[in-house]
């Protein structure tokens, strides 16, 4: 009986012990950080076609298993509850999330815009974050932070509004900025007018700014392979020759939102593409075909 006893009350220490021991949730993500970035390391680094195709799936792998830790941590914070998470751990849930599709961003929008006027989010990772949400709802972009490394070596700027509106974006968010560019698809700023430099956009696409009444239709036509642009595919609207790709593939259209048609039409040796303007109430309409699409 003496021995049953004993026992019970082991256990009862034990499961006391153990209910006390609280959550570290900056180990935790520690180690999520470490699988958000290594992927995107190798496939950022890596040249090779077949294995970077691998390094891009062992992210999208890594990035739903980031997501299926970080949310209900997430789900704690928007509940109040103190995590006790360092500057870093801040980061981590704020990366994943940067990480995941428009839905989840969406969800978690006020999460964001919470946390930033605390300070617990750097201004220039709200930037980023509110970029990438208007680019993935077809609108043009208030900062200029999102970009796209395509598959001919060149990089295409999402397009964004004109520089007034830009500016007044950059001092909603406390930045007041003097000199903005995007360089070889990087954002960079300075609020002192001596850093302004000329710099060549080498392999940059043109940028395109927009007003609140313009709609630009644009992007790049590849090859079979899709590692280069096809140049001289004609562009139609309405029954109407408009443009050329260039000797890059790239074209873009700009017009009126007042006259957005309902598609645009490529054609190439005959063959033939036809793009339906997917979100008349957005900014923009990306185009990224190669001629497989054609018939």
């Amino acid at each position: 009986m003496k021995n049953i006893i004993k026992l019970v009350l082991t256990l009862l220490v034990t499961n006391l012990s153990f209910a006390q021991t609280p959550i570290d949730y900056n180990k935790i993500l520690v180690d999520v950080l470490y699988k958000d970035q290594h992927y995107r390391t190798l496939y950022e680094s890596e040249e090779d076609k077949v294995k970077k195709e691998e390094f891009e799936k062992a992210m999208i792998k890594a990035d739903q298993e980031n997501q299926d830790i970080v949310f209900p941590i997430i789900e704690k914070l928007n509940n109040n509850e103190d995590l006790k998470l360092d500057e870093n751990s801040w980061s981590t849930c704020f990366l994943v999330l940067q990480h995941a599709d428009l839905k989840n961003q969406l969800q978690y929008k006020d999460f964001v815009f919470k946390y930033y006027k605390t300070g617990k989010i750097k201004n220039y990772e709200y930037l980023i974050f509110m970029d990438r949400i208007y680019v993935n709802t077809n609108k043009a972009q208030l900062f200029g932070s999102q970009v796209l490394d395509l598959p001919n070596e060149k990089i295409l700027v999402y397009p964004f509004l004109d520089d007034t509106t830009r500016a007044e974006a950059f001092k909603s968010i406390d930045m007041n900025i003097i000199f903005h560019s995007i360089i070889n698809g990087k954002l960079g700023y300075s609020t002192n007018l001596t850093k302004k430099k000329t710099i060549d956009n080498g392999l940059q696409y043109p940028i395109i700014k927009l007003n609140k009444d313009e709609f630009v239709i644009y992007g790049v036509i590849f090859n079979h392979d899709k590692d280069k642009g096809v140049p001289n595919v004609n562009i139609s609207i309405n029954d109407k020759s408009i443009a050329k790709t260039d000797d890059t593939g790239y074209f873009q259209i700009l017009i009126n939102k007042k006259d957005i048609p309902k598609t645009v039409d490529f054609e190439y040796n005959n063959q033939h593409y036809k793009q339906t303007i997917e979100d008349i109430k957005g900014d923009f309409q990306l185009v990224l075909k190669a001629l497989t699409s054609f018939q």
